[in-house]
């Protein structure tokens, strides 16, 4: 954005061709780096709240933002790391230190 700066105060007529490419690319790089770094995560924080709100409706109990339930999937997926030959290694490993 501060590159396209010297363009935008530029007062020559060959500059003055440019100055309204510069402005509608600095004003869409402002934007979009306001939505990336602002408005995505709020709106995640927002569906996670959802998430919590439908569980409590669902089961009549909060569940803690640090709480996280694998599902049978992600059950599976963690009993096969830690059953095979690699997982058995790795629990050597860890248990040495």
């Amino acid at each position: 954005m501060a590159g396209l700066l010297p363009i935008l105060l530029k007062r020559s007529f060959q500059a003055q061709f440019l100055i309204p490419m510069a402005i509608s690319i600095s004003f869409g790089l402002m934007a979009s780096t306001l939505l990336v770094l602002v408005l995505v995560p709020a709106l995640y924080m927002l569906l996670d709240d959802f998430r919590r709100f439908c569980h409590w409706l669902w089961h009549g109990t909060w569940q803690l933002p640090e709480e996280h339930v694998m599902t049978e999937r992600e059950v599976e997926i963690e009993t096969r790391a830690t059953s095979g030959p690699m997982g058995a290694v790795h629990s050597q490993t860890t248990s040495d230190a």
